[in-house]
């Protein structure tokens, strides 16, 4: 069959073939949309030529993260008959409102370099890591149950109440006791292991002489486990972190998950306001504990991985009741 000017050349359709799928079917002929029926068989040979191709099914965001990486069309370069209705839905996903966005310092819309940066911060960051956050303070809550129920009683405080439906945003920084076991958590189970930094001009490190242009690996995980700066580094002490001691002080790198100096990440403060409205509802909701004989779950990987799923007795609490059994 035919191919039209730079479609590709592709093989008869049944009518069988033109179900809704991972593709569509759209053909012309004569400059004019192609019946059922024109697609189901094979052009008679007085018909005149008949373009038949395949459109892929829309994906805006794959499309537009395709041509800010490349420069290039979406696969096929071919158009794309969107629902009205679905391409509104679309218009609100967030690579389309970068698109359509405007820098307040250039005045114009973003680049397509800043789109795709943007995009790739957008579904990576803060995502894994504080996942991998949330899995390590259940881990050491259902190991530490005394520390479990501090925090309980803490959240029902600060929520108003066993029952309350959750605690407020505007009151997280209440949660004292659960930002110490969450920096605790990140000490010893640290999402990302270490930090990359290039020397922009020779130095020298313990005595190693480091020139210009070198990519220096940050051990973070290492850091936050050196018994000159942490008394009995391996055992799990939220207090570290109490105002009476601020061990994480001793070094301005010796706490340092989230970087360091002027450029650290700017979820420092954010990852906490993911993390403790989740921990907090967990704690007012249930109580957990680890199973008989669990070994430590956490391996290493480009992030902290959870080796076997961190799986946990959950105990769900009645209505109203949030302190320990016996108390």
């Amino acid at each position: 069959m035919a191919a039209g000017p730079g479609l590709p050349r592709v093989r008869p359709c049944r009518t069988a073939h033109l179900r809704p799928g991972p593709g569509r079917v759209h053909g012309r002929r004569q400059g004019r949309p192609a019946r059922r029926a024109d697609l189901g068989r094979l052009p008679r040979p007085d018909a005149g030529p008949v373009h038949l191709h395949a459109l892929p099914r829309p994906r805006p965001a794959r499309d537009a993260l395709v041509q800010g990486t490349t420069g290039a069309s979406p696969p096929g370069g071919l158009p794309v008959h969107a629902d009205p209705r679905r391409a509104a839905r679309r218009r609100r996903r967030p690579v389309h409102r970068l698109c359509r966005a405007e820098g307040e310092d250039a005045g114009g819309p973003f680049g397509d370099r800043e789109v795709v940066d943007h995009m790739i911060h957008l579904l990576q960051a803060a995502h894994d890591t504080t996942t991998i956050m949330i899995a390590a303070m259940t881990y050491f809550l259902g190991e530490h149950p005394s520390w479990q129920e501090r925090l309980r009683a803490e959240a029902e405080s600060v929520a108003g109440g066993p029952e309350a439906p959750g605690v407020a945003h505007a009151d997280l920084a209440r949660l004292t006791l659960m930002d110490q076991v969450m920096k605790e958590s990140l000490r010893l189970v640290s999402p990302v292991l270490g930090h990359l930094r290039q020397a922009v001009a020779d130095t020298a490190i313990l005595g190693r002489h480091i020139p210009a242009g070198t990519i220096v690996f940050v051990p973070t995980l290492t850091n936050q486990r050196l018994p000159e700066y942490w008394p009995d580094p391996g055992r799990f002490d939220p207090g570290r972190f109490a105002p009476d001691r601020r061990e994480d002080r001793v070094h301005r790198y010796a706490w340092a998950p989230f970087g360091g100096g002027a450029h650290k990440c700017i979820g420092l403060h954010f990852a906490g306001m993911q993390a403790k409205p989740i921990v907090a509802e967990m704690l007012l909701r249930h109580r957990w504990r680890l199973p008989a004989g669990h070994a430590w779950p956490f391996g290493v990987g480009t992030l902290t991985t959870v080796k076997d799923g961190l799986p946990i007795a959950l105990e769900r609490l009645p209505a109203g009741v949030g302190s320990p059994p016996g108390a």
